[in-house]
């Protein structure tokens, strides 16, 4: 269900617009679209990098009011993950591209042949012991040049026009973006399946060391997949150990 699409050229913040609608009352599918942030972030109040240029990204957010326990917000962010995975995959197939090497790194991350292409964020609000709404933000690199970034970015980023070789269109880019996030994401009710099994397919590094900050700790082991919860397995020096939250290093 798509109620409304609200469109910017150059927005400070999908999130902040949204909330703002979410606020006032907004349906869920209620969707704040721009081509340009001046003030996006990510996860953990890190900065999203967006050049002036208006013609290689996309940022939306999507007003939600799901029919889910709060405990369950972890299915929802895997269910995220999978929508933007769903759209890449249209996007890059439809071009002639390697869709194969699209993955996801925990929680929510998409990577393009190991570099991230999407990032997802994740904001919600309760009323009493159920959800009043919930945001779901997504910047995804189409076609960015990454020149004017800095060195860091410019190491770890990329763009599905690169991973395509070949042009693509901004407005069909979108079109796929919203549809598979719509499919994923609204009318979610209390019945609705954990996609566990699906997120663990995708998911990028199973089976290989990883290391992950857990607040002032590293933790190290084997990745072995993601529990019901959207915890991160791992096989560690001590026993196995669940990660409920943690940046990898």
């Amino acid at each position: 269900m798509i109620a409304g699409v609200h469109r910017f050229e150059a927005v400070g913040s999908t999130m902040d617009e949204a909330r703002a609608l979410a606020v006032a009352g907004a349906a869920e599918g209620s969707w704040v679209i721009a081509r340009r942030q001046t003030a996006g972030r990510g996860r953990r109040g890190r900065s999203w990098w967006s050049p002036e240029s208006h013609n290689g990204a996309l940022y939306a957010t999507v007003v939600l009011r799901p029919r889910l326990a709060p405990q369950r917000a972890g299915e929802l962010s895997m269910r995220a993950a999978l929508g933007v995975h769903e759209a890449a995959r249209e996007i890059v197939t439809r071009a002639g591209g390697d869709a194969g090497a699209l993955t996801l790194k925990w929680p929510n991350d998409l990577l393009a042949a190991g570099r991230k292409v999407a990032g997802v964020l994740i904001e919600g609000a309760l009323r009493e012991d159920a959800f009043d709404h919930v945001l779901v933000g997504v910047g995804l690199n189409v076609a960015l040049d990454f020149a004017s970034a800095p060195a860091e970015v410019q190491a770890r980023a990329t763009s599905l026009q690169a991973l395509c070789g070949s042009p693509l269109d901004l407005s069909r880019c979108e079109d796929a973006l919203l549809g598979a996030l719509t499919r994923w994401l609204t009318g979610l009710a209390a019945d609705a399946p954990n996609p566990v099994g699906e997120y663990t397919r995708c998911l990028d590094g199973l089976g290989a060391p990883a290391c992950l900050r857990v607040g002032g700790e590293d933790v190290a082991g084997v990745l072995r997949g993601v529990r019901d919860d959207g915890a991160l397995l791992l096989d560690t020096a001590t026993g196995p150990r669940a990660v409920s939250y943690g940046e990898y290093g």
